[in-house]
């Protein structure tokens, strides 16, 4: 029995066939993609909101607890007036008579924190964006 042409390989594809069925491939991807991502988005957004609904009602219930009377939320009242939850906070704490000043200062410290670590996050991406557009 005589064998013509290359023994052991049955099917051959060339590199070209290969470079066009990985683009394919990837094009189809790129929706799975940018869903994955505005997931991962979605749940940075959705985290950041329970931290500050946590840091409100933790405020709320230290509040309550020297006053004896009950606070409104500030979400609500911050968004009829248009303030971010640690304006509203900061208003609160100004016009309620018995608040302990090392509380309010202590929240404050963490708010002025998380807001510097955010503008470091965001100066850091900003800065990758920059170096992948470069290379």
């Amino acid at each position: 029995m005589e064998m013509t042409g290359r023994p052991g390989f049955r099917f051959q594809y060339s590199l070209r066939t290969l470079f066009v069925v990985t683009a394919i491939a990837a094009l189809l991807l790129v929706p799975v993609a940018w869903v994955a991502r505005e997931a991962a988005l979605r749940a940075v957004i959705l985290a950041e909101r329970d931290r500050a609904v946590a840091v409100e009602a933790r405020y709320r219930d230290v509040i309550n607890a020297q006053t004896g009377s009950v606070l409104s939320t500030a979400v609500s009242s911050s968004s009829a007036g248009g303030g971010d939850p640690s304006e509203a906070i900061a208003r609160k704490a100004e016009k309620a008579p018995t608040i302990r000043p090392d509380v309010v200062e202590q929240l404050v410290r963490e708010n002025s924190e998380l807001k510097k670590k955010v503008e470091q996050l965001h100066r850091e991406i900003e800065r990758l964006k920059g170096a992948k557009a470069k290379g």
